[in-house]
């Protein structure tokens, strides 16, 4: 999981205020939920090295912004799904397997170098 202060960090250079004003439950549950949502999604392949970069920090800190502004009231959500079929499970609930068209297009540009140059065959299936 990234460090609840690099998130900080990243945020107060983006000048967000109503980020700071959350309390670090509601912070951390908002990153683990993104960065969940990242590692699950069919589409990018990040590497473990990779996992600590300002890059990776960044998609991961602008989701978490992005979903706490779509949301009315953020909970603290750490606990986590502990099921097989989990991947499977999350993205049958979206509309489409693909569902970078709900992320903010900071976050699919800043994913772009890890993303996954699938045949047409595979992401049928998909």
């Amino acid at each position: 999981m990234i460090d609840l202060d690099s998130a900080n960090a990243y945020n107060e250079q983006r000048a967000r205020s109503n980020w700071a004003s959350l309390s670090d439950p509601v912070k951390t549950g908002l990153l683990i939920d993104a960065e969940t949502e990242i590692e699950y999604h069919p589409s990018y392949n990040i590497p473990l090295s990779e996992k600590s970069s300002s890059r990776y920090v960044a998609a991961v800190t602008e989701l978490a912004f992005h979903r706490y502004s779509t949301k009315d009231s953020p909970g603290p959500n750490v606990k986590r799904v502990k099921n097989s079929r989990y991947e499977e499970e999350f993205f049958e609930s979206k509309s489409s397997a693909d569902n970078s068209l709900a992320w903010p297009p900071i976050v699919i540009s800043i994913l772009t170098p890890w993303l996954i140059k699938a045949s047409l065959r595979i992401q049928t299936i998909r």
